[in-house]
């Protein structure tokens, strides 16, 4: 004689479209929950993943959640960070931004670079011939491999926490994929060790 499921025990879990769930769970940490109806889940979600990373970006100045691939400066670290969605496309706009040869939008510092990467010297934003960056926008120039570039004075000044900023943000944004998996797949139900051993009577 098969067992009754105990829905007193384990309730189920209303997932929605799950598909759906998942997409905008990685969109906005705790939408998906939001949308599944799971308040409580969507409401720890999102204001322990969202405050990790804003304290990661405020340890790091602002420059820690930027996109780059090239010499020297394979930022690996922002596909962990994309993670989390909207509160990284920023980093993705700043990019595009600079690699079309502009100037990063919320522009608060500016180089004198030449032609290696070297800096020169710091210069008020708008200075002709100078390099531009901000909040989110990778570091302007080439980066050599020894010389004092932008990414190096960042370094300098922000010591441990650039390294910690980071860390911060890359955490939130691989716990946003956990929520994401969480939206779609639902929560994981561990059997008791009770009807484990009924189960497998039965079976017997």
């Amino acid at each position: 004689m098969n067992k009754e499921p105990s829905f007193d025990e384990h309730p189920p879990v209303e997932l929605r479209d799950a598909t759906w769930a998942a997409l905008l769970a990685w969109i906005f940490p705790g939408a998906g929950h939001f949308y599944q109806r799971r308040f409580v889940k969507a409401g720890i979600f999102s204001i322990t993943i969202l405050a990790t990373y804003i304290a990661g970006l405020v340890i790091g100045g602002g420059q820690v959640v930027y996109a780059s691939w090239r010499p020297n400066d394979y930022r690996w670290q922002f596909a962990c960070q994309a993670g989390i969605g909207i509160p990284a496309a920023p980093a993705v706009l700043q990019y595009f931004s600079v690699r079309d040869g502009k100037d990063p939008f919320l522009a608060n510092r500016a180089y004198l670079i030449d032609a290696s990467g070297r800096v020169i010297e710091e210069v008020p934003v708008g200075t002709p011939k100078s390099h531009a960056t901000g909040p989110f926008a990778p570091p302007p120039g080439p980066i050599p491999g020894n010389d004092r570039c932008v990414l190096a004075i960042w370094h300098e000044e922000l010591e441990h926490r650039f390294e910690i900023g980071t860390l911060y943000t890359v955490v939130a944004g691989l716990l946003n994929l956990l929520a994401v998996y969480d939206a779609f797949a639902g929560p994981f139900v561990v059997a008791d060790e009770k009807e484990k051993k009924d189960d497998e009577d039965e079976t017997k």
